[in-house]
């Protein structure tokens, strides 16, 4: 995969408007903890009638990106309260979104409700994603699957749940040995530590890994390659270069692209397995 300014494409969808051929700029930043995922996307010189359409409104917001045909969704989430702007840049509009992954639903949300004795961990995981605005993701398939370090499956004396949808949803997993995090709307559930089961991304200098990987903070590895939307945290990597051979969980992910600019890159730290 080569650098190709010319192949580069993003289509923008905010609540039913779609926005594809002008210039947007984006910064994505998702990682593996509880935490919402944001994103900040400008879109330069919208319409009058569709700067008004959307603003002061508390949109679903889909970004795709890639090369030319071969787009794919980078960005699922909310636009939080207050989270638009116009302003004029010489001459140019350029309108902002601001927006969390889960929605302002999950930051602010609280739950209060008691479950009897013998009521198993499914429904209680699928009423708290509900009350958090989120959904179920692979955390049924996860939790059928079976667990490794032989937790609890079910609530044998009851259990409540009271405050705060996020901070339940984490003693919830951490009580049966799972991480969490929301990408996209949607439950992410893996081993503590471990990756997703989907297929590892090569990155090689063939396929836009650039320069070479660096140590990071906390045992992070480093990684900076071409854009790589399909790329979100605890996927699993295959880094091949002249130092480093061998497989990696992604943590954290940055993706920065401008469709007229110079940026277009994914920014990772990543562990071994």
């Amino acid at each position: 995969m080569g650098i190709n300014l010319f192949g580069r494409r993003a289509v923008l969808t905010v609540g039913t408007t779609q926005i594809d051929g002008l210039r947007v700029v984006f910064k994505i930043n998702q990682s593996d903890k509880p935490e919402p995922n944001g994103s900040e996307i400008s879109v330069y010189n919208l319409s009058e009638t569709t700067r008004g359409k959307i603003q002061d409104q508390t949109l679903p917001v889909i970004l795709e990106a890639g090369y030319e045909d071969n787009i794919a969704q980078i960005f699922s989430g909310d636009i939080r309260k207050d989270g638009v702007s116009s302003a004029r840049s010489g001459p140019d509009w350029i309108t902002t979104f601001k927006s969390l992954d889960g929605g302002q639903a999950f930051i602010e949300s609280r739950i209060q409700e008691s479950f009897k004795a013998g009521t198993k961990l499914g429904p209680v995981l699928k009423k708290l994603a509900k009350s958090a605005g989120v959904g179920i993701g692979n955390a049924l398939t996860k939790l059928a699957a079976g667990d490794p370090t032989g937790a609890l499956t079910e609530f044998t004396e009851g259990v409540t749940l009271s405050g705060r949808n996020s901070r339940e949803m984490e003693r919830l997993f951490r009580s049966v040995g799972y991480d969490y995090s929301v990408q996209d709307g949607q439950l992410q559930v893996t081993n503590i530590g471990q990756a997703t089961d989907q297929t590892a991304v090569l990155l090689s200098a063939a396929t836009g890994l650039i320069g070479s990987p660096e140590p990071g903070a906390k045992g992070l590895t480093k990684i900076r390659s071409l854009l790589q939307p399909i790329i979100r945290p605890r996927r699993k990597l295959q880094l091949s270069t002249v130092e480093l051979q061998g497989f990696y969980v992604a943590r954290r992910v940055l993706h920065t692209g401008d469709t007229h600019g110079q940026s277009w890159y994914s920014e990772i730290e990543a562990t071994q397995i």
